[in-house]
């Protein structure tokens, strides 16, 4: 049986394989996938170089530590034009900067530099630093970019230091700065992440005060501005050259390295919802939907599970010691960063995402397509929608209707929602003194559109119920 051939020249490939949208921009190749599988295709005149790398026994030990995407040359395609085929491990979900809590940026952040510094030893270069060479493996951040790394090197201590400023350093300032939900909305919707001009708009007094080193560039920039001050600037500074040691690159890193550590930062939008398992009332059976929501889970074994509106995580932990591999999915970087926290520590297979539910990530990039919204990134074999439904339907105005097309949409065989009654304690919270009226039946009819199989079982107290859902 002959292997299908890769047709590089003029980008030209089969149509088995799908271009993934981001390789445009790839210099040194291009990645696809093809049924479960990522791979990379290196252009033939940057070849020999990615051999050599991936035989570093450096390059290997962050490898194998999970800090760089498992890579191993493959043989699945032909590869036409002498190019090098790389088949990379399946990071699932794919998740962006715009969807990361402040201490997943963080750690991101770290990871760049902290991979940067153990390349220098062996006389490599991260020729880049953007938000998009990192997805969260779990809890855990990883390179994807592969070709991100390189052998050559130039008179900048660093070439990516501005796109690290911009990707990672600003939006950390500003989230220490109280300013997350800002520094998400920023790094959604610029490939460029925080320049300095809005750094500096949206930092408070309090911040600049705090990192003098941005009031003394922003003072810097305005004296450039004047001609002659930026002449003299230019006579002292023409025809230096500075020769760049390792160890002076070291230094610069290990510098940068600290600076982004010290950063203090915590998910502060939705902070009223962390305490929120511990405020139920004590005469609710919280252990009878804990009870439910566990049997049910045993009994179907899904591989995946998508808990929406997870709150600091109470089922995401329940569904992950079941077995799964948990997506979770919440509007509060509060709760995600207290979920993340605990599923790092310990190696939990989790995955948190910071988004609205009804509202989530959308499609957009260039053309509106370049990174794939979230309901087409994530589909999983259980869904668990649990003291939300009010939320979606009142807050957020959507109809039963489309909460459960929304749901079948995430879902690949079942689903646990709970229903919460109009005269439910929570709903006089969030109803804004207006009366809402449905009932039970109206819900159970648009859920049994797309699950045919339904059993109602009761939750922690008497205005709630658990649908047991199949499709």
């Amino acid at each position: 049986m002959s292997l299908p051939t890769l047709k590089v020249t003029n980008n030209l490939i089969n149509a088995d394989v799908q271009v993934t949208s981001l390789s445009s921009l790839d210099p040194n190749g291009f990645v696809f996938s093809s049924g479960d599988n990522f791979y990379r295709v290196i252009k033939p005149e940057v070849a020999e170089q990615y051999r050599s790398i991936l035989n570093n026994l450096t390059v290997n030990s962050l490898i194998d530590k999970g800090k760089i995407v498992r890579s191993k040359i493959s043989n699945d395609f032909n590869v036409a034009n002498n190019c090098l085929l790389l088949k990379h491990d399946k990071i699932y979900p794919q998740t962006y900067a715009g969807e990361w809590s402040p201490l997943m940026l963080k750690d991101a952040a770290l990871l760049t530099l902290e991979i940067a510094l153990e390349l220098l030893n062996e006389d490599l270069y991260m020729q880049d630093a953007s938000t998009t060479n990192i997805l969260f493996n779990n809890s855990n951040p990883v390179l994807v970019d592969f070709t991100s790394i390189v052998n050559e090197r130039d008179a900048w201590l660093w070439r990516a230091n501005d796109q690290f400023n911009s990707n990672f350093y600003f939006p950390l300032l500003l989230a220490e700065d109280g300013n997350d939900y800002l520094v998400r909305m920023a790094l959604k919707d610029s490939p460029l992440g925080v320049g300095f001009d809005f750094l500096y708009r949206f930092l408070s007094l309090k911040g600049k005060i705090k990192h003098q080193s941005i009031f003394f560039t922003k003072v810097l920039s305005l004296m450039l501005q004047n001609e002659k001050i930026a002449e003299t600037i230019s006579r002292k500074h023409l025809g230096q050259h500075t020769k760049i040691s390792k160890q002076l690159r070291i230094g610069f890193f290990e510098r940068l390295y600290k600076k982004i550590e010290s950063i203090k930062v915590a998910g502060l939008s939705g902070v009223n919802w962390k305490d929120y398992y511990n405020n139920i009332d004590k005469s609710h059976q919280r252990n009878l939907k804990y009870e439910a929501v566990g049997s049910y889970l045993s009994l179907k074994k899904p591989e995946t599970v998508l808990d929406l509106g997870c709150n600091t995580g109470e089922f995401s932990l329940l569904a992950e010691s079941s077995g799964a591999k948990v997506v979770s999915v919440d509007s509060s970087s509060a709760c995600i960063d207290s979920l993340y926290t605990m599923s790092k520590s310990k190696n939990l297979r989790i995955t948190p995402i910071v988004s609205d539910i009804a509202f989530s990530t959308s499609s957009h990039g260039f053309m509106g397509c370049e990174y794939l919204g979230l309901d087409k990134r994530v589909k999983c074999e259980m869904v668990l929608f649990l003291a939300v439904m009010h939320h979606i339907h009142i807050t957020s105005k959507q109809s039963f209707a489309r909460i459960a097309s929304m749901l079948s949409n995430y879902s690949a065989k079942y689903l646990i929602f709970e229903f919460v009654s109009a005269d439910d304690e929570n709903i006089a919270l969030i109803s804004r003194n207006k009366h809402h009226y449905y009932t039970f039946q109206e819900v159970f009819d648009e859920i049994n559109k797309h699950f045919k199989r339904i059993e109602v079982v009761d939750s922690d107290r008497k205005t709630r119920k658990l649908m047991l859902c199949e499709k």
